[in-house]
């Protein structure tokens, strides 16, 4: 069993290095919540016009490595980590890897969080994504143990 104080959790922000179409982008969150599970990771990933913005939560060691591995990953570029920290509970327990894309999110919902242009990284704050986030996966509905 983790102790709480070995949780953490990331938030990040990076644009796709080239384009991905929807079949790829669930064979992708598919294989990360097969990962995640194996290495007790949780976390919920939005994707919006080439960018990717997620959150990771676990055991310090898993999510460095993870992010680690994201972070030299070709398909990713402008790697922008926005907070990492210390948690005593998850916000995403019920997801190994959940996906929204803000295609079907009004304009409405990201003004809230202060943003005009969704992946503005000077004005994207790490409260503002992971408020994002978290509104996000309470709108997305849960198909699968792992995904979706």
């Amino acid at each position: 069993m983790t102790a709480e104080h070995d949780l953490i959790r990331i938030v990040y922000v990076s644009r796709v290095s080239s384009p991905i179409n929807s079949s790829d982008m669930c064979r992708l969150v598919d294989q990360s919540a097969v990962n995640n599970a194996r290495s007790a990771l949780t976390g919920f990933l939005a994707f919006c016009d080439a960018w990717f913005l997620q959150a990771l939560e676990g055991r310090a060691d898993q999510v460095d490595l993870t992010f680690g591995r994201i972070s030299q990953d070709k398909r990713h570029t402008e790697v922008h980590l926005l907070l990492r920290e210390k948690i005593a509970t998850r916000l995403f327990p019920q997801w190994d890897m959940g996906l929204a894309g803000f295609e079907s999110f009004r304009e409405h919902t990201l003004e809230r969080y202060g943003l005009t242009t969704l992946f503005d990284v000077q004005r994207f704050t790490a409260d503002r994504a992971l408020g994002l986030l978290c509104e996000l996966s309470t709108r997305t509905r849960k198909t699968k143990k792992g995904a979706r």
